[in-house]
């Protein structure tokens, strides 16, 4: 994550009493992410960060956006811009998943991992991550009360 952002977020979580988390919640869901995002046994894929590393610009300017101009903070608190955040983030990382731009931040995959996925049916045996598409449905955040 960059400096820029985990300072926004830092500042963010400061003022508040919750936290923000960005990921996937269901335990074997979350596991085939990380291993993903960490390259274990596999192909490192690191949808999260690439995500975040793409869209850095536009995700700062988002998040002061909704601190400066919107007054949501001072109308509904923190916890709200958390949450806009949370949303902006998840339907960013989504697109990665979905959209063939995805593939420019996801190393592609092998040829027998291709024909591996059209063989079992795969709904998109060409793009990395998307096999029966429950990983990116799951793909969410939460703010959690510290």
């Amino acid at each position: 994550m960059s400096d820029n952002i985990k300072n926004v977020i830092s500042k963010m979580q400061n003022l508040t009493k919750s936290s923000l988390q960005l990921g996937i919640f269901n335990h074997q869901r979350a596991d085939i992410l990380r291993k993903h995002e960490l390259g274990i046994d596999v192909p490192r894929r690191e949808i999260l960060k690439n995500t975040l590393n793409k869209y850095r610009k536009d995700i700062i300017k988002n998040i002061q956006n909704i601190i400066n101009k919107t007054n949501l903070y001072k109308k509904e608190g923190m916890d709200k811009v958390l949450k806009k955040f949370g949303e902006y983030y998840t339907n960013h990382s989504i697109k990665e998943f979905i959209n063939k731009d995805g593939k420019d931040l996801l190393p592609p995959l092998s040829p027998s991992t291709i024909q591996m996925k059209r063989k079992k049916g795969s709904l998109h045996p060409e793009t990395a991550l998307r096999d029966t598409d429950e990983m990116y449905n799951n793909l969410s955040y939460r703010v959690v009360k510290k």
